[in-house]
């Protein structure tokens, strides 16, 4: 009882901050939180806030295509497709010799740190010393760290420099570690290996706007009986001294661009989520304008990932993360049971249109 009295606190807190922000009466609000909650997608409160549908503008049908983070929903959802696929998405160097076989550029694998793992061209440090000692001496700085299990950016960051004199790593956020305290906490405890990678560079186009540093694009797409369908794209833009460009519902002070799939523009660029959201009409860091900006290498983009997409043909629903550099499209990793929340907050609408349900209804 106390939990359930709880949530319905939670969810008035949340009606009552939608309702200040111009949406109807706190118990119309609660009406339609427990009709979302209780359809298919699983919409929590949170989520019905943190999207905005509580705004009067936003049709019940248009409502009712919002997917939440619920395990529920996802399991609803994931439920189509073969699941023994799934491994390529869940360990990044499978996914990278997957790219392989289809030619397809991702960031240069530099170091391995695991007990036996190992990545054509990469040393494995397979040893805490070995992995100390290759920074020390063999590692070619700036190299990107990150857990080949990692989501929402967990365990990843930009490592800059090192200073050999005070033996320690210089990280792009500013802050500095020890190389004996960076390998005890980062030796991998678990079967997934610690990754190094070259540290991706933006193109010009991009670096013009926002600062010579990588933002991704997720790409969602969905594997019809036609073939690979770009379904929603939301484009992750760091701000500051962010060290990933990970959106994590506004908390991260990143922002979101929406992206028309034919053209490649940025129509849109948002900071913030609920009654915080804002339209954002130039880069904080440059100072430079959003108007008119195009992505490029765009029909390249969108064909590297149709043909990646077409070789995992056992997950239908798939969320490509990929940067444009000068060389062209870079690709980051693969989600294959990822939230909706960031296309759905880059994009202001649901991701279960009727194209969605086609599929989740084959």
């Amino acid at each position: 009882m106390r939990r359930q009295i709880a949530k319905i606190t939670e969810a008035l807190s949340y009606a009552r901050m939608g309702a200040a922000d111009g949406g109807p009466p706190v118990f119309t609000q609660f009406a339609e939180m427990v009709r979302l909650r209780s359809g298919p997608f699983r919409i929590k409160p949170r989520e019905y806030y943190e999207q905005r549908l509580y705004r009067p503008e936003i049709s019940a049908e248009a409502k009712s295509a919002f997917v939440g983070s619920e395990e529920e929903a996802k399991d609803f959802v994931y439920r189509i497709g073969n699941h023994n696929w799934n491994g390529i998405a869940e360990d990044k160097l499978m996914t990278y010799q997957f790219l392989d076989g289809f030619g397809l550029r991702y960031p240069k694998v530099v170091g391995i740190g695991h007990a036996y793992r190992t990545c054509p061209g990469a040393p494995t440090l397979a040893s805490a010393e070995a992995l100390a000692d290759w920074l020390r001496e063999a590692c070619p700085f700036p190299v990107f760290a990150k857990p080949s299990d990692a989501s929402l950016g967990a365990g990843c960051e930009l490592i800059e420099s090192i200073d050999r004199a005070a033996d320690t790593l210089h990280r792009a956020d500013g802050s500095k570690i020890p190389i004996g305290e960076y390998v005890r906490k980062k030796w991998p405890r678990t079967a997934g290996p610690l990754i190094f990678q070259e540290v991706l560079r933006p193109h010009v186009e991009i670096a013009r706007v926002i600062g010579e540093r990588a933002a991704t694009l997720r790409i969602m797409v969905l594997l019809l009986p036609e073939g690979p369908h770009v379904h929603r794209i939301a484009f992750r833009i760091p701000v500051g001294r962010n060290m990933t460009d990970n959106y994590r519902s506004g908390k991260s002070g990143n922002m979101l661009g929406r992206v028309d799939a034919e053209t490649g523009d940025v129509v849109g660029v948002y900071s913030g989520i609920g009654a915080n959201r804002r339209a954002v009409d130039r880069h904080p860091d440059t100072e430079t304008p959003f108007a008119g900006w195009r992505l490029p290498f765009w029909p390249e983009t969108l064909d590297a990932v149709r043909s990646a997409a077409t070789g995992l043909r056992g997950i239908p629903i798939q969320g490509w993360d990929v940067a444009i550099t000068p060389d062209g499209p870079s690709f980051v990793e693969v989600n294959h049971r990822g939230d909706f929340d960031l296309l759905q907050q880059a994009e202001g609408r649901g991701v279960a249109d009727e194209t969605f349900l086609s599929l989740l209804n084959t």
